[in-house]
């Protein structure tokens, strides 16, 4: 009798297992994204954009950094309609997609004078092309999987001096060290590019007739490993574009920065005596026509405090391999920098004597001899601050429940003093726990917050830093330019 009894409860079990509505466990809706196709769109377009990824509950809630991209959900899942203000200016944004389960990483999305279009399959060998691309489109492609290549066609004339350019690595953040080459009508290769714009490729060429030519797109890892070949695969996205004349300069903002580089940057002294005076406010351009040049600076007075000097050279573009060294009035050097790790690009933070005039001089490592080699030159007095930054791209927490939430600190100048944690945007009832520290020269390199969130809520972290001998409260930075998000569920 024990033997059946336990036998029939364990098939009552197992049928009430079959047949009972499932329960749904909390993420299991979360939407997940792995690439927006294309990422990008014209300025004052619009634009039908697909969200490679997963979508099991929809429509979704759309956040985007920029208030000049409108999103909307479409009827089908991880479609999208976008459009850009007529009055938008070329940049990187970033969107995120997110439900009561979840929120995706940031992804970026670029915001363009071309008209976005999407990669053309098939497009493995030059006779499968159909059409070619226009310099007034850019296309966004995939290298799909290991050993893909992508062609594209392009009609030239003699005479014509043409400007291509692939961007995956900076801006679509590709795990992709790509490879850009262009090709004849008979498939050979006239020139080609491996890194430009860091892992960036970008190639310049006089077109010798009339023709047909064609971009071939290839690459390997971000990450070398012990495989030699071409790689693909979900995340190996890019963008192609192309100009008549020579390569531009790059036309987005510098990160951090609100300038973009001129078309035709200015030449500047190159002597001592006639250097060019360096305010705080604005960059100073500068391109080498002839050989074994040196432009000459003269500092702002900061006697006592940092000067921030940086030379923008190979993340505008610019083939210019450049030098930066501080002098005094007799020329003797107080410091020096070439390379600033693996980017060519010098970086000094300079501590002023008190007493003294003071000079900066920019040479160019190479000595080119043309007009390739421009660069930007800026200086800014670093006052005595702070900058707070958060690793976590996410912080999920539970309604009610406290949680934990570390704030880095990185004193500039020494900087010391009180400062107080502001919310202005996280649920009424919300509590923040400590939210006022006294920062010392033996303060802990982090601030260790605890809050409780008292309902659901979804967004950029809505907590700012007051100094206390500041008016303006100081933004924490995230992982990247989206911030960090906060997503507070049951």
């Amino acid at each position: 009798m024990t033997f059946k009894f336990t036998f029939f409860l364990l098939c009552s079990c197992l049928l009430l297992s079959l047949f009972s509505p499932r329960t749904r466990s909390f993420g299991d809706e979360k939407p997940e994204i792995t690439r927006l196709s294309p990422a990008g769109a014209k300025v004052g377009g619009t634009v039908s954009v697909t969200g490679v990824g997963s979508f099991k509950s929809w429509p979704v809630s759309i956040w985007s950094s920029s208030q000049e991209t409108k999103w909307k959900c479409l009827a089908k899942a991880g479609e999208f309609e976008v459009t850009v203000h007529a009055d938008a200016k070329p940049a990187i944004t970033w969107v995120r997609f997110y439900n009561e389960d979840g929120v995706t990483p940031p992804k970026p999305f670029l915001i363009s004078h071309k008209k976005s279009i999407r990669e053309s399959e098939p497009n493995d060998r030059i006779s499968q092309l159909k059409e070619s691309i226009a310099s007034d489109t850019e296309v966004f492609g995939l290298l799909e999987k290991n050993g893909d290549i992508d062609h594209y066609r392009l009609e030239l004339m003699r005479g014509e001096t043409i400007g291509a350019v692939l961007d995956a690595s900076r801006y679509l953040k590709s795990p992709l060290d790509a490879h850009l080459q262009l090709l004849d009508g008979r498939g050979f290769v006239l020139t080609e590019n491996l890194d430009h714009y860091g892992l960036d490729p970008a190639i310049e060429f006089k077109v010798p007739k009339d023709g047909s030519y064609y971009l071939r797109v290839f690459g390997f890892p971000e990450q070398p490993d012990s495989t030699i070949s071409f790689r693909g695969g979900a995340e190996y996205a890019y963008r192609l574009r192309w100009n008549v004349g020579p390569l531009e300069l790059d036309t987005l903002p510098v990160v951090g920065q609100s300038w973009t580089a001129p078309s035709i940057p200015a030449t500047q002294a190159t002597s001592i005596a006639e250097a060019t005076v360096v305010t705080t406010l604005d960059p100073q351009f500068g391109i080498f026509l002839p050989a074994n040049l040196t432009h000459f600076f003269k500092l702002p007075e900061a006697h006592g405090k940092i000067l921030h000097l940086r030379i923008f050279s190979q993340s505008i573009g610019s083939q210019l391999d450049p030098t930066l060294t501080i002098m005094d009035k007799d020329g003797k050097q107080q410091t020096f920098q070439d390379d600033n790790g693996t980017n060519r690009d010098p970086e000094i933070r300079w501590l002023v004597p008190k007493e003294g005039e003071y000079w900066a001089s920019v040479n160019d490592f190479h000595k080119h001899d043309n007009n390739t080699s421009p660069y930007c030159f800026k200086v800014d007095i670093i006052e005595p601050s702070i900058i707070p930054s958060i690793t976590n791209d996410v912080l999920a927490a539970k309604i009610g429940k406290e949680f934990d939430v570390s704030i880095k600190v990185e004193r500039l100048a020494n900087w010391t003093g009180e400062l107080e944690l502001i919310t202005s945007g996280l649920p009424q009832g919300s509590t923040l726990k400590p939210n006022k520290f006294s920062i010392t020269k033996e303060a802990p390199k982090s601030l260790e917050v605890k809050i409780i969130v008292p309902t659901a809520f979804d967004g950029v972290l809505p907590i700012e830093i007051q100094p206390g001998d500041r008016e303006v409260p100081v933004k924490i930075a995230g992982p990247s330019q989206a911030g960090t998000w906060l997503h507070v569920s049951p």
